[in-house]
């Protein structure tokens, strides 16, 4: 059997992980041995249960502290580490440390930009498996995801030729030839979208495969609404300034509602704990609540984005973040939902969720498209990947 390494460099949450715990699920099923590189500690949570092996993944502080408001993905590379010859040299550097320590038949990439290329280097098969905003379309510049900055299609192109010339820079000290582009580098062997065309981050690409969502529905604790008349809410929300705001207003909906905040500090979950509302930090089993839920309040990640869009829950979304963003202005264009600005919480949460809740056409919309995926089957779907990384290393030779 195969070892297999499955690597997360970037960014937050359990989201990322949470894309490929149930790939190495079944890999282990399939008697591989599967070790994990991940970004940080909080990940152990979710592989401590499962008894997986794991390492955190290469970092430098230097190449993470750049780009808190990334134009583009080249400007998210820069910041990963891309933008500076010595530290990408020394991420590539420790990634083929842990290639040589684990000797791996195959990796399994995802948001994990440095750990593909130090692949590509080392001639170990990679397979990527991204959501869509990890992995934007082979255009030239890569699309810029603020308009709002005006950046020229030359100034985008200059950001992306600067990285380049350090790529291969790293690239002629190991003997790889030059690369033309950066959309180029950011090829692996088999890159594949775990997403639905609608919701890709980046609309209207071409040419790519869409093979469906895997995120964990099935994990966490299952619980059960509380009982009233009122509408069936998830609130699945970071403790954000203003979900002091949210709950209440929940609350004075008589609103049957599970909220789970994980970071909820002590005070805040003994006040609204008794108020009618099932109030956890921990995870909680989409499955089991998803069939009744009549609204979904997240941050517009993907993983509960796609649960919902699937099973024809309207969601009232709050994007903290680029990649969420991209997904609200999805979640709008289907009429599927409404997003609000974080920082406007107090004024605009309560008209939204009035929105939401009094206009059918929301939740019309959501199930006509969740009609459109009925026959989608989210375990066969990860056997088809695991056959796909189990004959990788096949395919790869049998190109050269």
């Amino acid at each position: 059997m195969s070892r297999i390494l499955l690597a997360w460099e970037l960014g937050g949450s359990y989201g990322h992980i949470s894309v490929l715990l149930p790939i190495a699920r079944q890999l282990r099923q399939c008697g591989h041995t599967v070790v994990f590189a991940v970004k940080d500690c909080p990940a152990s949570k979710l592989l401590d249960a499962d008894g997986f092996e794991y390492v955190l993944s290469p970092r430098s502080a230097v190449g993470n502290s750049r780009s808190r408001e990334p134009a583009s993905f080249a400007y998210i590379l820069a910041g990963a580490g891309f933008g500076d010859v010595a530290v990408l040299a020394g991420l590539v550097g420790s990634w083929h440390d842990l290639f040589n320590l684990y000797q791996p038949t195959v990796l399994v990439a995802q948001f994990a930009p440095v750990a593909q290329f130090a692949a590509r280097l080392f001639g170990l098969p990679c397979l990527q498996i991204n959501t869509g905003f990890e992995s934007p379309p082979a255009v030239t510049p890569f699309p810029c995801f603020r308009p709002y900055l005006k950046l020229s299609k030359q100034q985008l192109l200059a950001n992306e030729l600067a990285l380049l010339e350090n790529i291969n820079i790293i690239g002629s000290r190991m003997g790889a030839a030059p690369y033309s582009s950066l959309q180029e580098v950011m090829q692996s062997d088999r890159d594949l979208l775990v997403t639905l065309p609608e919701l890709d981050h980046y609309q209207g690409r071409r040419n790519n495969r869409y093979i469906g969502p895997i995120s964990l529905v099935d994990d966490g604790v299952t619980v059960q609404w509380p009982k009233g008349e009122g509408p069936r809410i998830l609130v699945y929300l970071r403790a954000i300034s203003g979900i002091a705001s949210i709950l209440e207003t929940l609350i004075g909906k008589r609103a049957c509602a599970i909220a789970v905040i994980p970071e909820i500090d002590d005070h805040l979950f003994a006040k609204f704990r008794d108020k009618g509302l099932y109030l956890s930090k921990e995870m909680v089993k989409l499955s089991v609540i998803l069939p009744t839920m009549d609204l979904a309040i997240t941050h517009a990640g993907h993983g509960t984005a796609a649960a919902a869009i699937l099973a024809g829950v309207p969601m009232l979304v709050i994007p903290t973040t680029v990649e969420q963003w991209l997904v609200t202005r999805n979640i709008e264009r289907l009429g599927v939902g409404v997003g609000i600005v974080k920082r406007r919480i107090a004024d605009e949460f309560p008209q939204a969720l009035e929105r939401l809740l009094g206009d059918h056409s929301y939740t019309e919309k959501a199930q006509k498209l969740a009609k459109k995926y009925g026959g989608f089957d989210r375990h066969q779907t990860i056997q088809r990947l695991v056959k796909t990384i189990e004959g990788l290393p096949q395919w790869v030779a049998a190109k050269k």
